[in-house]
């Protein structure tokens, strides 16, 4: 405002302070939800570290399985749980 000329007489009368009522809450975030919104990321950040974990056995497993030679490989069983899709078929 003081670029276009206008002095600090002119911009004082503009400037209006918002009165807020009483009973009005003046927290950004009311607690409760908060503490809701942390527990809901605890929650999700402990099943993805159970996810995590599951995906770090199937990986170590196959990981053993493909350092076998390749005669081995022929009369091992690769781990069971290779391909997800192939377990859903085992239930039926």
């Amino acid at each position: 405002m003081l670029d276009t000329g206008m002095t600090y007489e002119d911009i004082k009368p503009r400037l209006q302070i918002v009165d807020t009522k009483e009973d009005q809450p003046k927290d950004l975030a009311i607690i409760p939800e908060l503490i809701n919104q942390l527990k809901l990321a605890s929650e999700t950040v402990q099943k993805m570290k159970s996810e995590m974990g599951q995906q770090d056995q199937r990986i170590k497993a196959l990981e053993t399985w493909i350092a076998l030679p390749w005669y081995k490989k022929l009369i091992t069983r690769p781990p069971d749980f290779i391909n997800p899709t192939s377990d859903k078929k085992r239930e039926m």
